[in-house]
């Protein structure tokens, strides 16, 4: 089961740590790869067949609640369900609140295919490649560099040793 707040504790966890740089950076990519499934938006079954290389794949499975939202199979948490509702105001983590021009949202359409194309290249489910919310502050930061990319969330020097100059030539 999965909670918001396991976000907030995890990366209390890692900012505190006294590992260095390397290690913390492989442990807010395994974060982000575990928020990314959790509220990712494309099919669960598909990313966990692809995730062990099943034979037998698919691409969308019509019934989990990122293929249906109305479907019965959706699980909910038992603690939403018990607890009382807290008139709590989440502040919108940085980058979430911005609206993004129309150019905005086609380039993130355009590097959101490119993740998913660039995944399936490589046998693995897109979530594990970039995160929608690195998608969204590439788009919003557009940096102009490979060194610009450090400021990027989401990106450590594995990724960007990995990614770097072609994410920079797509949002040229």
């Amino acid at each position: 089961m999965y909670s918001k707040k396991d976000k907030g504790l995890q990366s209390f966890f890692i900012q505190s740590s006294t590992a260095e740089y390397r290690i913390k950076s492989m442990r807010w990519e395994a974060l982000d790869a575990m928020i990314d499934y959790a509220e990712g938006s494309e099919c669960r079954h598909a990313d966990i067949l692809t995730y062990f290389k099943d034979e037998n794949r698919i691409t969308r499975c019509g019934h989990c609640d990122s293929c249906d939202p109305k479907s019965k199979r959706r699980i909910k948490p038992i603690l939403s369900i018990l607890s009382k509702p807290k008139n709590k105001k989440k502040k919108p983590l940085p980058g979430q609140d911005i609206k993004l021009t129309f150019e905005q949202e086609e380039q993130l359409s355009q590097l959101r295919t490119w993740r998913k194309d660039y995944a399936k290249s490589q046998d693995i489910p897109a979530f594990m490649v970039f995160s929608d919310k690195t998608l969204r502050d590439l788009v919003i930061r557009k940096p102009e560099s490979t060194s610009d990319l450090f400021e990027i969330y989401g990106l450590g020097e594995k990724k960007i040793e990995t990614f770097g100059q072609e994410l920079v030539d797509q949002l040229i």
